[in-house]
């Protein structure tokens, strides 16, 4: 049997021909990296048949959003684990400030449908919502304000075990609260 030149041509192209994908390879859709798939109940409450609606959620959410019921996809909202900021003392401990990862995708803040950290004092109804430049510039607030309070921790200590004179605790303070050493 002989060969066509064409049909030479052509069994060569077949093998440079990249393979199509399977049906089922076509019905999953593309996520975004950092992203996976998650069933998320959607539904009035009155409803005893919610939709069940399989989401793009950060892989940081915590959020178990197949029980959080939510009335319509634009409702769902992502949250990640909470960071606290504690107050000890001597009757145990405070809440001061909590703050979370968040993602709010359909927001009509374009903000929000970005990646921000959310701050709340667990006090009111309002939290902040801020970016990482907010966070950065705050850790660098605290980070000062926290070597001033491990000075007056210094300075408790070194006057407690010196048995508290009043113008060496008063001393101490001063240099604190200046930025100096104790």
């Amino acid at each position: 049997m002989t060969h066509h030149a064409i049909s030479q041509h052509v069994a060569a192209l077949v093998g440079a021909i990249p393979s199509q994908p399977t049906a089922a390879e076509k019905a999953q859709p593309a996520i975004k990296p950092g992203f996976r798939l998650v069933p998320t109940l959607i539904g009035r409450p009155s409803d005893p048949n919610p939709a069940t609606v399989w989401i793009e959620c950060p892989t940081w959410c915590t959020l178990e959003h197949a029980n959080d019921r939510q009335i319509a996809i634009e409702d769902v909202w992502h949250s990640g684990d909470f960071v606290d900021l504690v107050l000890p003392h001597r009757d145990g401990t405070e809440l001061l400030a909590y703050f979370r990862l968040g993602l709010d995708p359909y927001s009509s803040d374009a903000d929000k449908r970005r990646t921000f950290v959310y701050g709340e004092d667990g006090e009111g109804v309002h939290g902040r919502y801020m970016d990482p430049d907010h966070i950065d510039e705050m850790c660098d607030r605290m980070q000062a304000a926290m070597e001033q309070l491990r000075a007056l921790a210094r300075a408790a200590r070194a006057t407690a075990a010196e048995g508290d004179s009043e113008p060496d605790m008063d001393e101490a303070l001063r240099r604190v609260r200046e930025g100096g050493a104790v």
